[in-house]
């Protein structure tokens, strides 16, 4: 037994190695390299983004580090089970939360509030620790569900657009003016980005 067996070994120096692969390709503008995953992958690009710096973005749909915070739950609660010295192993190689201090490229992490596999606080948790330009993305009352064929992609790709400079990644509430009408206090917010917002809620 050992991290070396354990099939994320192979799983995350394939990914290294295609990375590899594409910077030896004459045609490949390797300044604009990105990595997106799901689910299992967005588990790999969470580790892969630590391991090579030279990534300009990544983003991870349904994935998370403090695997261990989570205790016989979620996606890899079954390695909980292995002896102490084992699981202690483990964690090490592949919790996502040991890479993100060498992140350099930024982060677009997407997740659902109910999502069984990576739980939202882990998730929360592993966006916090992001010390990259990042975003957010959580999916309200959803669970895992956009595994299949995820109808939203191109917010991925537009936020790899936003590391290039070519658009903004999301339209932004810009810090609202706060005025008083008869006895109440009003809000007012105007929008930065590529479509318009219909709906902002300030919670305070």
């Amino acid at each position: 037994y050992g991290p070396d067996k354990d099939g994320l070994h192979a799983a995350v120096q394939f990914c290294l190695r295609g990375l590899m692969f594409l910077r030896a390709q004459p045609q490949i503008d390797t300044n604009r390299l990105c990595m997106t995953g799901m689910s299992g992958g967005a588990h790999l690009s969470l580790v892969v983004a630590g391991l090579d710096p030279g990534l300009r973005a990544s983003c991870a749909v349904y994935g998370s580090g403090y695997i261990a915070d989570q205790g016989r739950g979620g996606y890899y609660g079954g390695i909980t089970l292995a002896p102490p010295d084992q699981f202690n192993l483990w964690v090490h190689a592949f919790d996502p939360r040991y890479y993100i201090p060498t992140y350099r490229g930024a982060f677009f992490l997407r997740s659902g509030t109910d999502d069984i596999f990576f739980w939202m606080p882990a998730a929360l948790q592993t966006w916090r620790a992001m010390a990259v330009p990042k975003c957010l993305d959580i999916l309200p009352n959803d669970n895992h569900g956009h595994v299949n064929g995820i109808a939203d992609e191109n917010l991925t790709r537009r936020f790899f657009r936003s590391i290039f400079g070519e658009q903004p990644a999301f339209p932004e509430a810009l810090t609202p003016i706060v005025y008083p009408e008869g006895a109440n206090l009003r809000l007012r917010a105007a929008d930065n980005g590529p479509s318009a917002l219909t709906q902002v809620q300030f919670c305070v």
